[in-house]
């Protein structure tokens, strides 16, 4: 469930693709499901460019923080100061915690506040994770 838009030039070649995505879009439609996931990863994704430009994010993930749903915490985004007590950031990550936290507030109209939708929590369950 990433924010970024496919040029139909790489998928309308291939019925199949062309077809699951549009199958995809009706789904996440109708079942109201948000732009961002809070399983979309931190690191290496390539709908947030920052991520891939460095290894801040990688670190991050190692430090147990690796998905969107990990910034919250008690259904609050977390401040930076909450972070590096729970994850141990490092005050250098203050810049990367910007830029996540617009990222986040670009694809979430009540980042603030967001909860798991409905997918988010199927998708939790099936890994055995519970959250942030």
């Amino acid at each position: 469930m990433s924010p970024v838009r496919l040029k139909k030039s790489y998928y309308n070649n291939n019925p199949i693709i062309h077809n699951t995505i549009q199958i995809w879009r009706q789904i996440t439609k109708q079942l109201k499901f948000r732009a961002l996931s809070f399983n979309v990863p931190l690191s290496s994704n390539p709908s947030f460019t920052p991520s891939i430009m460095d290894g801040t994010f990688d670190r991050w993930r190692e430090l147990g923080m690796g998905s969107v749903g990990d910034l919250y915490i008690r259904g609050t985004f977390a401040s930076f100061q909450q972070l590096q007590e729970k994850y141990g950031l490092a005050r250098a990550d203050f810049f990367k915690y910007l830029q996540i936290r617009h990222f986040v507030r670009t694809h979430l109209h009540d980042f603030e506040t967001a909860t798991p939708d409905k997918l988010d929590h199927s998708c939790m369950a099936g890994r055995g994770w519970g959250g942030g």
